[in-house]
């Protein structure tokens, strides 16, 4: 009788704990599917605005500017309006101000629609992580309940901005450690992601998934392209990380204020545009779907957006960096396409979630957007790819304030338990390991279930 009525009180709590968060969840991607609806609205009508005035490309220098400026003085330290500073926030336990809601729905706005190179998930999946801060902390709940709430905030950001549930969920719960997946998150995350999906469609913003379907057909030949493009995926993204390093290096030297370096920033871009091209610019999201649809790319598709994004974004603009690498990976595809002489689109899908893999440390999350945006039948090649390019990036990330929870080779001796910002010893550690040979090098310690950080 004892053991009957602690098993009914087993299954009780856990009832409670599922309709505690179904609810909780419920709330969250409700309140930011609404939110992401509204921004996607104006952001549209902000760039259909630009686009009908003569020589727009004149508004980027003195609207980056303006986006610097106001990002120096409207919550500088204290809000997330990146996120990079959402991970940061989130492993501090730091309390995020409701202005961070306004600060990227507004400057992301300026940005975009001026023809900066930014992408809209970032301002979505902050402001989710904010709703879900919010609606956790007016109900006073603990502070690991808080943090699951937040999360299930930036996975339905995620989710509603590329009509991605699924993807959106893991991208939530691989966000904050590479390597160790927050299961408990999994309810919550899926319900918000799926709620927040649904209400972007209904109000009309949403992108419905599945718009492009791809069936490749198996060989060995085509299965031995695809490990080659997993490989070249992966060196891309770390060609794009220690770009990205270097490009922040240098504009840490221009001894300019923030303002003045977005005019500089936003001149050269405009320049670009007028004399060159416009392509590379603001969203890209034309160019994104003509390269899935088989359309040849231009020589300096993938080194023009690299540099632009990498510019706008750390140069004082606001916006995201996954739009941009959905650009970079469909363009890099469709080159390494023709340069195999292969499918277009099929390269360029498998680029997309490659890059997306490779630089932000999330391949199951890029695996199933693959499957989501483009069907069941590219999946296990998606899945292949995603794996590849999360491996060959090595221990490097687009958010340096990702946590390491496990070495990507038994072979280097890389700390974990840290941020990437605070993890050294890859490239020592690399070296050491070739100079023994690769199969001669073994992990000093044998293996076992994962240590906890010192």
């Amino acid at each position: 009788m004892f053991r009957l009525s602690s098993k009914f009180s087993e299954e009780s709590v856990l009832f409670l704990s599922v309709l505690k968060w179904s609810l909780l969840s419920s709330a969250v991607g409700l309140s930011t599917g609404a939110l992401v609806s509204l921004f996607l609205f104006l952001l549209e009508k902000a760039s259909a605005f630009t686009g009908n005035i003569s020589f727009a490309l004149l508004l980027l220098p003195p609207a980056l500017a303006l986006n610097a400026y106001l990002l120096g003085k409207i919550l500088p330290r204290e809000a997330a309006d990146s996120t990079d500073k959402l991970v940061a926030f989130l492993h501090r336990g730091s309390p995020l101000p409701l202005l961070s809601i306004p600060k990227v729905f507004f400057l992301s706005i300026l940005t975009i629609a001026s023809g900066g190179s930014a992408g809209k998930e970032a301002p979505a999946a902050d402001m989710g992580g904010t709703v879900g801060f919010w609606v956790g902390k007016i109900l006073k709940l603990s502070p690991r309940d808080l943090k699951k709430l937040t999360l299930c905030g930036v996975s339905a950001g995620f989710a509603a901005v590329f009509g991605t549930p699924m993807a959106g969920a893991l991208y939530g719960m691989e966000l904050l450690f590479v390597g160790n997946i927050l299961y408990e998150v999994f309810l919550p995350a899926f319900i918000a992601g799926i709620l927040s999906h649904q209400v972007v469609l209904a109000l009309g913003w949403g992108i419905p998934s599945a718009l492009l379907r791809f069936s490749p057909t198996f060989s060995r030949g085509f299965f031995l392209h695809i490990l080659l493009a997993g490989i070249v995926f992966g060196l891309l993204s770390f060609l794009f990380v220690e770009f990205w390093k270097r490009v922040r290096t240098l504009l840490g030297k221009v001894s300019l204020p923030l303002p003045g370096k977005a005019f500089l920033v936003g001149t050269l871009l405009a320049l670009f545009g007028f004399f060159v091209s416009p392509r590379p610019l603001g969203l890209g999201s034309g160019v994104i779907t003509e390269t899935l649809l088989n359309a040849p790319c231009r020589w300096f598709d993938v080194p023009a957006k690299a540099l632009f994004s990498a510019l706008t974004l750390l140069g004082g603009g606001s916006g995201g960096v996954v739009t941009p690498l959905f650009y970079l990976g469909a363009t890099s595809g469709s080159l390494l396409a023709d340069l195999l002489s292969l499918d277009r689109g099929t390269f360029a899908a498998l680029g997309l979630v490659g890059l997306l893999s490779g630089t932000t440390n999330t391949p199951i999350a890029a695996a199933i957007l693959g499957v989501e945006l483009f069907g069941p039948s590219l999946g296990p090649y998606a899945a292949l790819v995603s794996i590849i390019s999360f491996l060959m990036s090595g221990h490097r990330s687009l958010l340096p304030s990702q946590v390491l929870s496990l070495r990507k080779s038994s072979s280097l001796n890389v700390e974990t338990g840290h941020s990437f910002s605070e993890t050294m010893g890859a490239e020592e550690s690399a070296r050491r390991a070739l100079s023994h040979g690769l199969w001669t090098v073994r992990e000093k310690v044998p293996f076992s279930p994962r240590r906890k950080p010192k």
